[in-house]
């Protein structure tokens, strides 16, 4: 039975009776049972019994919250941003778990009062980092108009259930040591000011979220070409090596904003390359990583590396030559790279994935470099740079414009003269036999034809003859009969 006020939670009713139990003790903080608008309210019941319990909060005899303590602590409960109606009497009462007509009396009242037309000043908690790593420190600290003490509390696992973390006066640092998963959770915070002699909380902080991290390695990372050193126009390589191989999400940073992130399911370098440099890509570069199935498991970040951009001087251009752009299946296609200079030069293919090159191979400027025996893995988007030195400096060329080879079937192999001919002759033979056959059956057809005509007159003229028999007979003896009269 849930009580919906406290009249219904008195009553004796039938066979229900209250118990051995004392009233529990009721309080309000500030103790000056005062609220400012928007400010904060601790109600805090004290139930003094080691037994499990219900307990119920009444404000004006209904109830407001119901919780199932675990311990003999104080049941509080955090009435934040107040307003006019929270103003009123309130009463706690607990029951047994087991018993539910075991139940105390209530509580003596306490009354809160709220200070009309004075709104709560506002609190700021301050904390980093706010993502730590597991064993290291973290540093927090509440702020407010003016000097006061203050409370930095965590959220818990119930509603409506805030864990005082520290007191401290206002703006002083608090420092969370070697911390641990469970300190991962949301904090704010709340000060204790005097407003016309009367203490009242101040508005309650926003909420901050802190991740303790898993301590993995950090990856390492790097430029290429290694003199961290690009001209304008031109390109640069940054790989990041997690040395892991679990799926992990990688994340590339310049300047501490994410450029760039990838899924790699495998221990090879994250390859991400920045083509037309321009004074913008100058700055520091790191990467860090995650855990797929668990994004608490994250890296420290890389160290930096810095790069450079070499003023006024512009990249020399990369020519790629491909021969051919349509090639069979099997055969082969060749390709050369060809810059301003002697240089070693890179081709590689586009990817699947944006930015993703693969290099498919490395040789000398003007060298020809030949893919054979080629299947539909190889159609795709082709480029190259080279690597050049300028000043003492090595540095890469622009790239090349890309260039598309595709991969068509092989055609079916032409007949031979002496095929043909076969061919031929069968054919003249086969259509020699048809028309010898269409002769024979057109014979055999009319010979057919005229041997039924033949019966069917054989089978006609005995009654003709007999017809024209039996005519002349007729005519004899009309004349007969003539001949007698005359």
């Amino acid at each position: 039975m849930f009580y919906t006020n406290l009249r219904h939670a008195v009553s004796p009713g039938r066979g229900r009776h209250y118990g051995n139990f004392p009233s529990p003790k009721i309080t309000l903080e500030p103790t000056s049972s005062l609220a400012l608008q928007g400010g904060v309210v601790i109600v805090k019941c004290e139930t003094h019994s080691e037994d499990p319990k219900t307990v119920y909060l009444f404000q004006n005899d209904k109830v407001i919250y119901k919780v199932v303590p675990v311990s003999i602590s104080p049941v509080v409960y955090t009435i934040v941003n107040v307003t006019s109606q929270n103003t009123g009497n309130y009463r706690c009462l607990y029951e047994n778990v087991s018993d539910r007509r075991q139940k105390s009396r209530p509580s003596m009242p306490v009354r809160l009062s709220i200070l009309a037309g004075i709104k709560a000043p506002l609190s700021v908690l301050q904390l980093a980092p706010a993502e730590p790593f597991e064993g290291e420190n973290f540093t927090m600290s509440c702020r407010t108009t003016a000097s006061s003490q203050c409370f930095i509390f965590k959220r818990g696992h119930k509603q409506n259930e805030y864990l005082q973390i520290a007191e401290a006066k206002s703006n002083a640092t608090v420092t969370i040591a070697n911390v641990t998963y469970s300190d991962t959770g949301n904090y704010s915070c709340r000060c204790l000011i005097d407003v016309n002699g009367k203490r009242v909380y101040t508005a309650q902080s926003d909420w901050l979220e802190v991740t303790v991290m898993g301590n993995i390695p950090s990856p390492t990372i790097k430029l290429e070409p290694a003199s961290n050193l690009a001209l304008q126009g031109g390109v640069v390589v940054v790989k990041c090596e997690a040395h892991t191989e679990d799926p992990i999400f990688i994340y590339l940073f310049q300047n501490n904003k994410v450029i760039y992130n990838f899924i790699s399911a495998s221990s090879s370098p994250v390859v991400y390359t920045i083509s037309n440099v321009t004074s913008k890509h100058t700055g520091n570069y790191h990467c860090l990583y995650e855990n797929v199935s668990d994004q608490c498991q994250k890296s420290r970040p890389s160290t930096p590396v810095r790069l450079s951009v070499l003023a006024g001087i512009k990249a020399p251009l990369s020519v790629l030559q491909l021969a051919p752009a349509e090639v069979f299946e099997g055969e082969n296609f060749t390709m050369s790279c060809h810059t301003v200079a002697s240089s070693q030069c890179f081709i590689f293919k586009h990817g699947h994935k944006q930015n993703e090159y693969l290099q498919i191979a490395e040789a000398k400027s003007n060298t020809t470099v030949t893919i054979a025996n080629v299947t539909y893995c190889e159609e795709g988007n082709y480029s190259c740079h080279c690597l050049i030195d300028v000043n003492g400096k090595s540095v890469y060329t622009a790239q090349s414009d890309w260039f598309e080879v595709t991969v068509i079937d092989r055609p079916k192999p032409k007949p031979t003269d002496e095929a043909v001919t076969k061919l031929n002759s069968s054919l003249i033979l086969t259509i020699a036999l048809a028309s010898t056959t269409f002769i024979v059956l057109n014979l055999i057809c009319a010979f057919l034809a005229a041997c039924l005509s033949m019966k069917t007159m054989n089978m006609t003229i005995p009654q003709n003859v007999s017809f024209l028999a039996h005519e002349d007979s007729r005519r004899t003896l009309e004349l007969t009969e003539t001949s007698w009269r005359y």
